[in-house]
């Protein structure tokens, strides 16, 4: 169950920043990746910080994770502008 949630979640998440690349009209390297550090910091830093925060965590695991997300954003970004 684990790895089909996993799959559906990346699936997701790729065509939600394809429809922003295509609608925000990115079309190169730089654009993707501009475009992933903006989603990362919007959406995946500020709620995984939350989460930490509620969670009573460290803060160190809010970093190891953020890296993790920022670099996956990026990657994915940079993916889905240069494939159209």
């Amino acid at each position: 169950m684990q790895l089909a949630t996993g799959l559906v979640v990346g699936l997701v998440n790729a065509w939600v920043i394809a429809l922003l690349s295509l609608n925000l009209g990115a079309s190169s390297v730089g654009d993707g990746i501009l475009l992933g550090a903006l989603v990362w910091l919007g959406f995946g830093a500020t709620f995984k910080a939350a989460q930490v925060t509620f969670e009573r965590r460290p803060w160190a695991v809010w970093g190891i994770q953020a890296i993790h997300d920022l670099v996956a954003e990026v990657v994915v970004a940079a993916i889905v502008t240069l494939w159209r």
